[in-house]
């Protein structure tokens, strides 16, 4: 279960993509490799891998936000992060936002989901990313 903070160009045409692209159920090299297979193997099935399940969506531009998630058949939209991570259960969190609202995020949102992948840097200078490093310290399991 997956949350994304941030609808603009990398999450739409980058991040939900690279989650949910098209060949995600279909074997891998079809006409190559996994034509010519070994008969001996010729029982092996293909499985194809998990899925990932994009539940939510938040960008506070709430007309650019509804439109990608309808998109992607994303079913819960918010313009609040914070709410979002409040009513959504999430495995993980990507931010994919400037770094202005990275660093609030990354303490906002560490104890609230098991993984956190930030799409940017963590925070606007070397010396809010020291500082916020001094902040995160002992956090992290």
């Amino acid at each position: 279960r997956i949350g994304i903070l941030g609808a603009g160009a990398a999450t739409e045409w980058a991040i939900i993509p690279a989650l949910s692209g098209p060949g995600a159920t279909q074997p891998p090299d079809i006409g190559a490799w996994w034509g010519r297979r070994p008969l001996s193997s010729s029982d092996i099935r293909y499985q194809a891998p998990a899925r990932p399940d994009i539940v939510a969506l938040c960008d506070p531009d709430g007309e650019r936000a509804e439109r990608v998630a309808s998109s992607a058949r994303i079913r819960a939209v918010y313009s609040d992060w914070r709410l979002m991570l409040r009513e959504v259960p999430l495995d993980a969190l990507i931010c994919a936002t400037d770094s202005l609202l990275t660093a609030e995020v990354i303490t906002g949102a560490n104890a609230a989901v098991k993984w956190l992948w930030i799409d940017c840097p963590p925070a606007p200078s070397s010396l809010a990313t020291q500082q916020l490093q001094k902040l995160l310290a002992g956090r992290a399991n």
